[in-house]
């Protein structure tokens, strides 16, 4: 039998987003970012400590898109797997995809501190199973892949 998410509800469900009305009349800005769920969210943060003037607009309610039905999973590892992006983009590219999630991990954890945010934050293991239609070499594969990536 198969559990259906259709009626979980992730952590971010949880809280209760702030509202703001629409928006009613014209206005100018340095940059605008149009789309209020963890990543524009983030980026107008990191825009705002850098001295921009940011406008964020989202339709909904800020983190009701995708990110509302998220875990809050951080990973450096990727799902399409690193033995299939040294594939398609070559030991550059995938160092450049590991290395670009681990120092989004980091950035988080920044944030999280400098800002004294309460969320439960920490880093933990992370394990790697085949699903019954995954060949059984995939796992030497994909071990041999994240040594080339380092």
């Amino acid at each position: 039998m198969f559990h259906t998410l259709q009626n979980s509800q992730s952590v971010w469900q949880e809280v209760e987003p702030p509202v703001f009305p629409p928006l009613g009349r014209n206005l100018s800005t340095e940059i605008c970012v149009v789309g209020a769920g963890i990543a524009g969210v983030t980026t107008a943060y990191l825009l705002l400590k850098n001295g921009f003037q940011v406008t964020l607009l989202d339709r909904d309610s800020f983190g009701d898109g995708e990110t509302a039905r998220t875990s809050a999973h951080l990973s450096n590892v990727l799902d399409e797997g690193f033995s299939k992006i040294l594939r398609l983009h070559g030991t550059k590219g995938a160092r450049l995809a590991f290395e670009s999630h681990s120092d989004a991990i980091d950035l988080v954890e920044k944030i999280i501190a400098e800002e004294n945010i309460d969320c439960d934050f920490k880093r933990i293991d992370g394990y790697l199973f085949l699903s019954p239609d995954t060949p059984a070499n995939y796992l030497s594969e994909e071990y041999e892949a994240c040594k080339k990536v380092g």
